[in-house]
């Protein structure tokens, strides 16, 4: 029977051994909390590291994004201006563009022919030797100007005097003539004083014509349009032009200068 309690006991000995050997090892209690408390520290300061780390690159990478988002609103910015100006010069040449459209040579020439739908001109022929019977270009003045549409109020012939010319062009001007237009006398010779006697009275001269003439004069007769001193302007609000005594001369300047801008030009005057 002690026996048996003997090997009872040893069992039960033996038991409680492996029952020992099975269970985990646990620390005494103050050991496990000095553990968990240091262990949860270092994941506290891994986890401020990592939000750190996180946080600066967020820095840097806001930086980097605000400066270059500053760089392009810079840029933009930039551009902007510089596109000012063109913006500018775009709307002014639009404006001018219109401004072109409602004012062009053209509308001008309209208006003035509705104004002076017909014009009473007269002609004054300077010079020693003609007469009424062989002024050619009188005459040529006077048909191109009714085929035209306008209307001859006055005629004269007179020498190369300067009275003689003064007394023509007023007695013309006094009376409905509103253009005049005088031919002979304008070359480089002695007694060639028709323009010099026209520019004491004239108020504004217009000089474009005698310089358009020669232009055009010279593709028809070359160097020799030097010769020529024709010239133009006003006096009151009529019309007085100065041509050579040429058929010629006569024909280019009334085709393609005074005719097709006549009453364009008593147009200006009259405003």
């Amino acid at each position: 029977m002690s026996d048996e309690k003997t090997h009872d006991h040893d069992h039960e000995h033996n038991e409680g051994r492996s029952l020992i050997a099975r269970q985990p090892y646990r620390p005494p209690p103050c050991e496990a909390d000095d553990n968990e408390a240091e262990a949860a520290a270092r994941r506290q300061d891994e986890a401020h590291a990592q939000a750190g780390e996180r946080g600066h690159a967020d820095d840097r990478g806001h930086a980097d994004a605000h400066g270059h988002a500053g760089e392009g609103e810079d840029h933009a910015h930039d551009e902007h201006q510089h596109a000012s100006p063109a913006e500018e010069h775009d709307h002014d040449a639009h404006a001018h563009g219109e401004a072109a459209a409602m004012s062009s040579p053209d509308e001008h020439r309209q208006a003035g022919a509705q104004q002076f739908p017909t014009i009473e001109c007269a002609v004054v022929t300077v010079s020693d030797t003609r007469t009424e019977l062989d002024d050619k270009s009188g005459a040529l003045i006077q048909s191109m100007l009714q085929e035209a549409g306008h209307e001859t109020v006055g005629y004269r012939l007179v020498k190369n005097d300067a009275q003689q010319i003064t007394q023509a062009l007023t007695h013309m001007l006094a009376g409905r003539a509103r253009f005049v237009m005088l031919t002979g006398g304008t070359g480089p010779g002695t007694r060639d004083i028709t323009v010099e006697t026209v520019q004491s009275l004239l108020e504004k001269e217009l000089t474009g014509f005698g310089e358009l003439f020669r232009i055009l004069s010279y593709e028809e007769i070359g160097a020799a349009t030097i010769l020529s001193r024709a010239t133009a302007g006003r006096i009151g609000n009529k019309f007085v032009v100065c041509c050579p005594g040429s058929s010629g001369a006569v024909r280019l300047a009334l085709s393609e200068i005074l005719i097709p801008e006549l009453a364009h030009i008593l147009r200006e005057m009259n405003r």
